[in-house]
């Protein structure tokens, strides 16, 4: 059975899974604001955003990790809307999507879902290449930018080099706009190795005098499982990890939506392995990949003074919980941990609560350029948070979408439904326990822990906040 045929069966449990998949600028005072750099001596920036990578994944990234070695990991890097296109428009702008309007990938009202949401909004104009444009960066974007482009929409402002994966799906012969030319490629044609290429060009071909911002969003390991030649005989035993989330044997005390799904059947979990079999092959192009441009910048000379970021859109369940995709609020799918290499970066952990609204005023910090009206904190300053607010919000209101909480130790959602979920990761780090089951008194453990009543109340203030008021904690 195809991995899309086997989705298909599981769109009622969550609805819009699409496949399986060196200086430092000056610091700033106010979020979103910073003096421009000196000439000469802006670093070059590479942001990668993968696309459905999960938290797991990180060890089958040999290369990069190697490459990058003196990294700092962020473990506590919160997707506060884990789909697609909601979570790309926040990582460029900076911005909570209740602040971006973008909500949704597609099959919903334009105007809240992807591109047609991004443009209409004006968002480029105010996006991370816009504003480095605009303090002498040459950027390009290369590969997935939004949901439903097509490749024949406009061209989005802040790009000198622009190369865009279209609406088609897969790895293989997948049609480019190139600076506003739509380009067929041989069916033999590797995504991942494609957009490789285009990101060499894209460094060999920049005025040595200018710094570089490099937005690299692969298509990998996004579904459908397509995997070079060389690569299809690696990790032959590889499964998904079997914890006790895994096809969780109870889960009555999950929201109706997810109590009432199915056991998976022996045929789906075969699926689901021979998935990530395929996932994980398909990440090696991609590790090779990341290896090269950072070679490549190391052997021009650019890596010396250079920053470089990698995360993911989001992560993506693989039967936790018995479900298999994203926009879920769980652990799996909003929580993956970014690495940040670059001047003031100690390699190690970091276990700061930091969200996706974080990237761009951490760019714009090292470039010395000023973001418009972002919500989130530079990760080079001490600001911190106490909450990231969670996004599942479609036109109408699904039964499994809602609003949410995620701190370092808890998250908390509010279902659409009426129905309410709270963990607690210091205990319960596999969601095992619904600390608010429906229908039954909440469960008492003997933790201090905030009431509902007042994460039901820090919700209300965060789901509409802007700006600095998206990092003060109450009181």
């Amino acid at each position: 059975m195809s991995m899309g045929s086997w989705m298909g069966n599981r769109r009622a449990v969550l609805t819009g899974a699409a496949g399986l998949a060196a200086t430092a600028a000056a610091p700033v005072t106010r979020i979103g604001e910073a003096k421009r750099a000196p000439a000469g001596s802006q670093p070059n920036i590479v942001l990668i955003n993968m696309d459905d990578f999960r938290q797991t994944d990180w060890p089958y990234m040999p290369r990069t990790l190697k490459a990058l070695a003196g990294a700092r990991m962020f473990n506590n890097y919160i997707i506060d809307a884990p789909l697609c296109g909601p979570s790309r428009a926040s990582l460029l702008t900076g911005r909570y999507v209740h602040n971006t309007g973008v909500f949704w990938n597609e099959g919903a009202p334009d105007e809240i879902a992807g591109y047609s949401a991004y443009m209409d909004r004006h968002l480029d104009r105010v996006s991370l290449g816009r504003v480095l444009q605009r303090v002498g960066y040459r950027t390009g974007m290369i590969g997935k930018f939004m949901n439903v482009y097509d490749g024949t929409q406009a061209q989005p402002a802040g790009w000198d080099r622009w190369v865009a994966v279209t609406r088609s799906r897969g790895h293989l012969g997948v049609p480019l706009n190139i600076d506003g030319v739509l380009t067929d490629y041989p069916e033999d044609a590797y995504a991942t190795d494609v957009l490789r290429d285009f990101c060499l060009d894209f460094i060999n071909t920049a005025p040595e005098a200018d710094p570089l911002f490099l937005y690299f969003a692969s298509t990998a390991p996004h579904g459908p499982v397509e995997v070079r030649r060389q690569d299809r005989k690696a990790y032959p035993g590889a499964i998904v990890e079997r914890t006790e989330a895994f096809d969780e044997q109870d889960v009555s005390d999950k929201p109706t939506h997810v109590s009432t799904v199915e056991p998976l059947a022996a045929g789906l979990i075969k699926n689901i392995d021979d998935s990530q079999r395929g996932r994980l092959q398909m990440l090696i192009a991609l590790d090779e990949a990341i290896e090269i441009i950072l070679n490549r910048l190391r052997g021009l000379g650019r890596l010396n003074n250079a920053y470089v970021f990698i995360t993911s859109d989001n992560g993506l369940m693989l039967g936790q919980h018995r479900l298999i995709g994203k926009a879920v609020p769980y652990d799996m799918v909003s929580r993956v941990p970014m690495l940040a290499w670059g001047h003031g970066f100690v390699e190690g952990t970091d276990a700061r609560l930091v969200s996706t609204v974080d990237i761009a005023p951490t760019i714009a910090q090292i470039a010395g350029a000023r973001l418009k009206k972002p919500d989130g904190l530079s990760l080079l300053t001490k600001a911190r948070r106490d909450y990231v607010p969670l996004q599942l919000i479609s036109e109408p209101l699904l039964p499994g979408n809602g609003y949410g909480l995620r701190s370092e130790r808890l998250m908390y959602f509010e279902y659409a439904s009426g129905q309410r979920e709270l963990y607690d990761y210091k205990y319960d780090p596999l969601e095992l326990t619904n600390l608010l089951p429906p229908g039954q008194p909440p469960v008492v453990t003997g933790a201090v822990l905030p009431t509902p009543e007042f994460l039901s109340a820090r919700l209300a203030e965060l789901r509409h906040c802007r700006g600095a008021r998206c990092l003060a904690a109450p009181g």
